[in-house]
């Protein structure tokens, strides 16, 4: 994966406050006392919100400089690679969470990612994944190649077959419709574009969240 950070310059998820805005709902899936790791954990938003109901977070990511970020906001972070940080914590966490990281990995790596989750998971655990949705017309139309680290997306019904064959149980899933992004500037666009694409127009992102049976 590419790790130069001046190709990085479409952020997909937002700035700090927008995802502080739509991840906080996900801390619902984790408990006071949990062991949760952020994979690909970026400035942190998720391990405070995490932080916020008292769960013990640990987040990995391979910039030097989010985990710098992370570590003066008090977080504990360390830049390493997903696959080895892994298979060293084998059933070490209640949770995963895992925000905008599958796109920008080949089918192989997503595949060996999920293995390494399982394994790295309680029984019972939680997985909960967030992706671009591919459904939508200017995701599919433009916007997710904005991201020159994008490889491929991962569509809904195939993140539930991948989780399924991985061990996990489906216990929720669909569009995070808190993830479109709102212009009030533009919203006579909006309606245009709303009368012209119909459902395929600003889903969301895909979530989908998985519960480790086997």
């Amino acid at each position: 994966m590419v790790q130069d950070k001046k190709l990085d310059i479409f952020a997909f998820s937002g700035d700090e406050e927008t995802i502080r805005r739509y991840q906080r709902k996900y801390t619902q899936y984790f408990y006071e006392g949990e062991n949760v790791l952020d994979l690909g954990c970026g400035k942190g938003v998720f391990l405070e919100l995490l932080r916020g109901k008292r769960v013990k977070g640990v987040g990995i990511d391979i910039s030097q400089e989010v985990v710098e970020i992370c570590k003066r906001k008090g977080l504990t972070v360390e830049c390493t690679a997903l696959d080895t940080y892994l298979a060293e914590n084998s059933e070490s966490f209640d949770g995963v969470f895992c925000s905008h990281l599958i796109e920008h990995l080949v089918p192989q790596e997503v595949m060996k990612l999920l293995e390494g989750i399982n394994k790295g998971l309680k029984m019972g655990g939680r997985l909960i994944i967030i992706t671009p949705n591919f459904r939508d017309i200017e995701v599919m139309g433009e916007r997710f190649w904005l991201d020159i680290t994008h490889v491929r997306p991962y569509p809904l019904d195939l993140l539930k077959e991948l989780l399924k064959s991985y061990g996990f149980q489906i216990i929720a899933y669909g569009a995070d419709k808190d993830t479109v992004i709102k212009s009030k500037r533009l919203f006579i666009l909006h309606l245009l574009n709303r009368v012209r694409f119909g459902y395929r127009y600003r889903l969301g992102d895909i979530f989908i969240v998985g519960k480790k049976i086997r």
